[in-house]
């Protein structure tokens, strides 16, 4: 999942950014200019939802190969956007087969198919669970910080969001 870099000629720190509205135009443009403005070359991948909720994925294993490859990575930062959007499946597919699909889901990974599928998502709460559970990966270098960023597109300002703190560890592993 290669993500792309942005001006790191002048840049002053390297980050890893994590979003899943980085393929709505209006919210690129705003987040490039910000990141202009705040002297940072990206490394971007996409996440739907900005939701990662098993910690030994494939996505958390991109990034955490990127860090090790690259040890000049200072940050990771994860970003959500108020903007509406899709969900990947706008509709459950698994209604012809829920009763063992949600099963599977409920009792393996202990998560309702709604739930994994993105229906009904808090994208910021969805920001706050992802840092979390990034800063407190056992692989994660301990020099390198997680910060979680909420878009407001009315503003069009990015809010730090310093909740992602307060959730205890074992909540982000349940959900």
């Amino acid at each position: 999942m290669p993500g792309f870099h942005l001006g790191e000629s002048d840049s002053s720190k390297k980050v890893l950014l994590l979003s899943d509205s980085i393929i709505h135009p209006p919210f690129e443009e705003a987040l490039n200019n910000w990141l202009y403005a705040q002297k940072v070359a990206a490394k971007k991948f996409f996440c739907e939802g900005v939701w990662v909720w098993d910690p030994y994925d494939s996505l958390v294993r991109t990034l955490l190969f990127e860090i090790y490859h690259d040890s000049s990575y200072e940050e990771i930062w994860i970003i959500g956007c108020d903007e509406k959007k899709r969900t990947f499946l706008s509709h459950n597919p698994f209604e012809s087969s829920s009763n063992a699909v949600s099963y599977i889901f409920r009792h393996v990974k202990n998560v309702e198919m709604d739930y994994w599928s993105g229906h009904q998502q808090d994208i910021r709460m969805n920001v706050c669970k992802t840092a979390n559970l990034l800063e407190a990966h056992p692989w994660l270098p301990k020099n390198v910080n997680v910060k979680g960023f909420f878009y407001q597109t009315a503003s069009r300002t990015f809010e730090l969001l310093e909740s992602n703190h307060l959730i205890p560890i074992k909540e982000v592993h349940q959900s």
